[in-house]
């Protein structure tokens, strides 16, 4: 059977590295930055053009039946799946998603040693963290192999317990929004797993934390655009470097993470969205991310 490989990470995190390897087992190698480069589209406006080329010559190497690697940074759940979607009629491939779990400030070290068009700006990491959606496996894959910096790991959160949300909804400090969030959850005897997301849920904050609105006029309260999905990366990253759990564990809070904001953002607003969410989440993924909802309300 026939692999199909998509990679999933951000700009320097060595998915080239990991497609020199791969290319020399065989696999044929079908990259954005390639094409880019190929056909000299450095326009942003240009990727629809990029990657409609690259589809097309996937198709080609899928008829053929040749091992493929889709490198690009993959970061959007909707795009994953409508491709994934789009070659449901090869089932004799194997399709399998390598997720890159590696420090930002290792990637960025990286990338500034870059030149040109592969060199990507400070922001783009940030803009690119705050739309980060973790794979999953309703997605369409076999299977979801995480690929790990294997270097040390450094992160400073300060003390939380002082980290003010300056804003009017939270009364709480971040660490002690947190915890109390936990605690509920520890009264209700909910299981572990929920408990100790609790504990991490909202370290996106700490990064995304700006007084401007989205629109990127001044405020006076404190906003956290995208901070779920910053925090799904950078709790991938907490745990590299503890471990203290098996992978599988770790993705699932990941993902709890990634959607622990829908009852406020998409839920509440349309039972419509709800239901095409159904579509890519079970019945007991809506059900955790609802009780931990009452416990992220209550914390407050």
């Amino acid at each position: 059977m026939p692999n199909f490989i998509m990679l999933v990470g951000i700009p320097g995190c060595g998915k080239s590295t990991l497609t020199e390897k791969l290319a020399s087992e065989g696999y044929a190698i079908h990259s954005s930055d390639a094409i880019r480069v190929e056909k000299n589209m450095h326009d942003p406006k240009q990727s629809f053009l990029i990657f409609e080329i690259m589809h097309k010559r996937i198709k080609a190497d899928m008829e053929a039946g040749k091992d493929i690697v889709y490198d690009a940074t993959n970061l959007s759940r909707k795009n994953r799946k409508n491709y994934l979607d789009s070659i449901k009629k090869y089932t004799n491939y194997k399709k399998i998603c390598y997720l890159f779990v590696v420090p930002v400030d290792v990637c960025q070290e990286r990338n500034s040693h870059r030149e040109g068009y592969a060199k990507v700006p400070d922001y783009v990491y940030d803009r690119m963290l705050r739309a980060f959606e973790v794979p999953m496996m309703s997605e369409g894959w076999d299977e979801i192999v995480p690929i790990l910096y294997d270097g040390e790991v450094h992160l400073d959160f300060g003390n939380l317990d002082e980290f003010s949300h300056n804003n009017k909804h939270h009364s709480l400090t971040l660490g002690e929004h947190m915890k109390a969030a936990a605690k509920y959850l520890e009264d209700k005897n909910a299981p572990q797993l929920l408990i100790d997301l609790a504990r991490v849920h909202d370290i996106g904050k700490f990064y995304t934390k700006k007084f401007e609105n989205y629109k990127g006029e001044a405020t006076e309260e404190a906003h956290y655009y995208g901070h779920e999905n910053y925090g799904t990366y950078i709790y991938l990253i907490m745990w590299l470097r503890d471990q203290d759990r098996p992978f599988e564990e770790a993705l699932h809070i990941a993902q709890l993470i990634n959607w622990h904001m829908a009852p406020f953002l998409r839920w509440g607003k349309s039972g419509k969205t709800l239901e095409k969410d159904k579509v890519i989440l079970s019945e007991e993924f809506i059900e955790e991310i609802n009780l931990f909802h009452e416990a992220d309300a209550f914390a407050h």
